[in-house]
């Protein structure tokens, strides 16, 4: 068995830098101008917001229909609203996405539905109107990184909003096509 006691690190390299996350990890203290990298407990949360040339009506309408998700959310597979239809307060809602190398099963159930909001335990789709022809939608997320997952918390940050972005940018182009009904 080895024992081993780090005092003091000088980032200057990378094989510094993943010293410090496996000794951080471990419980190791340093003494560095650099911040130590530590398990987030905390869930992931992002949101995105883009502009669409489009009424708030015809957004809502696209984002609402749980069954048109796979045609702009990258990496989803299930999405199964119970009851079928347009979000409701109890809607329960089935979700497998594929990313960031891992799949993940998401069961969640809608607990609020405002005119152009829904809101449930995963997240948030807001639409405002922005003119007659123009609104924005925002996408919040929230995710509960678990076991080594948590070690790489800022990493799965960066990957999950570019994977947002491309999504909103998907639904862009699916509602510039005027392919909504």
């Amino acid at each position: 068995m080895v024992h081993a006691k780090l005092v003091d690190v000088d980032c200057g390299s990378p094989i510094d830098a993943i010293v410090i996350l496996v000794g951080g990890c471990l419980g190791a203290r340093f003494r560095s101008p650099y911040a130590v990298p530590t398990v987030s407990r905390e869930p992931l949360r992002l949101a995105e917001t883009i502009e669409i040339e489009q009424p708030a009506s015809t957004v809502w309408r696209v984002i609402a229909d749980y069954d048109r998700d796979a045609e702009w959310r990258t990496g989803l597979s299930e999405m199964i609203p119970d009851p079928p239809g347009p979000p409701h307060n109890g809607t329960r809602v089935h979700e497998v996405l594929r990313t960031v190398g891992r799949t993940y099963v998401t069961d969640t159930v809608v607990s609020e539905v405002e005119n152009g909001t829904s809101g449930d335990v995963a997240g948030r789709r807001i639409v405002r109107p922005l003119g007659a022809n123009r609104s924005s939608f925002t996408y919040e997320i929230e995710l509960k990184l678990r076991g080594a997952t948590r070690l790489v918390h800022p990493l799965v940050a960066r990957i999950m909003r570019s994977s947002l972005r491309k999504d909103l940018m998907n639904l862009q182009g699916l509602l510039a096509a005027n392919d909504t009904n």
